[in-house]
């Protein structure tokens, strides 16, 4: 699992500007938010949390992790080291 250090800027831009949490219900309330929005893109996405310290996403129920995982997880990755 991929955890982002605390003194890369996009995690403390994203802790700062997500301290008390937020939700995306789905696509059209990501507007602004480049990581949500990239996440919804992937087939199968429903809803994203941020939070001060995480990212959680779920999924639609006719959608396998197994094949959702690698896809998420790179464009978590590629937010955090770019």
């Amino acid at each position: 699992m991929f955890q982002p250090s605390i003194d890369g800027k996009s995690t403390f831009s994203l802790m700062n500007e997500f301290r008390d949490g937020v939700h995306f219900p789905d696509a059209s309330k990501a507007v602004g938010s480049v990581l949500a929005t990239r996440l919804f893109q992937v087939p199968g996405v429903t809803q994203i949390w941020f939070g001060p310290d995480y990212v959680s996403v779920t999924k639609d129920e006719n959608s396998n992790w197994e094949q959702l995982r690698p896809e998420v997880s790179n464009i978590i990755t590629e937010f955090f080291t770019n």
